[in-house]
């Protein structure tokens, strides 16, 4: 699923409206931090594989990938965007 800026969303179709909503707007302001850290984002995925939140963020030839895993999505995905953005600072 496809949002605006190059966010890209991987196995997140099952969640309720609701935890969808605030996913993505945790994503949303995760990706803005990054961009900053980067510059331009080519491209931002966050994949959602059961318990486990892996993110990659792409500008130009800089990347930053991080992987949580946690029973909490949302843990999970605030702790997997976290490291992202604060790699992409480095």
């Amino acid at each position: 699923m496809k949002l605006g800026g190059g966010i890209t969303l991987e196995g997140f179709e099952e969640l309720e409206p609701a935890k969808f909503v605030v996913a993505r707007k945790i994503i949303g302001i995760f990706a803005k931090k990054t961009s900053e850290a980067f510059g331009n984002l080519d491209s931002f995925t966050v994949a959602k594989t059961g318990n486990s939140i892996k993110v990659s963020a792409k500008a130009g030839e800089r990347t930053s990938e991080a992987f949580s895993e946690d029973s909490n999505m949302f843990i999970a995905l605030s702790r997997a965007l976290s490291e992202a953005a604060d790699k992409a600072k480095a």
